[in-house]
């Protein structure tokens, strides 16, 4: 017996486990070696149009509907693409500089280092550096 393997291609109400739930465009795609679920959620109103990506097992089920059912349904979900975001570190104070320095034992006048010339490559090193990095 020969097995038929059909791709999806429709518009469905996809839950999710995790209580879950995405409308949209649903087709396969694989990525890498996996096969992959993929929404695309259609531009509704003052929202943007967005895919995403689901793996097969994330899937607790799919209803496949009528387009206009399915957005409807995206109005109702009020999914929302992926917000970028981070968080904002405080900028380190100059007590927290100096200490960094003097743990690593730097200091901007030091001049732990001399200055000079490479007497393999003719190069001149110096700020910081012990000694030139040419290929000897």
């Amino acid at each position: 017996m020969s097995e038929t393997k059909s791709l999806i291609d429709t518009w469905a109400i996809v839950d999710l486990f995790g209580h879950a739930q995405i409308a949209g465009r649903v087709t396969e795609q694989s990525i890498g070696s996996e096969a992959m679920l993929r929404v695309d959620v259609p531009e509704i109103s003052d929202r943007p149009a967005f895919t995403r990506f689901y793996g097969v097992k994330a899937v607790y089920s799919l209803t496949p509907v009528a387009e206009e059912i399915a957005r409807a349904a995206v109005l109702r979900l009020r999914e929302r693409p992926i917000t970028v975001y981070g968080l904002a570190l405080p900028a380190p104070n100059q007590d927290d500089i100096e200490f960094a320095e003097d743990m690593a034992g730097l200091d901007e006048d030091d001049d732990d280092f001399p200055d000079g010339t490479c007497e393999v490559c003719g190069g001149e090193y110096g700020d910081g550096w012990s000694n030139c990095t040419c290929e000897d």
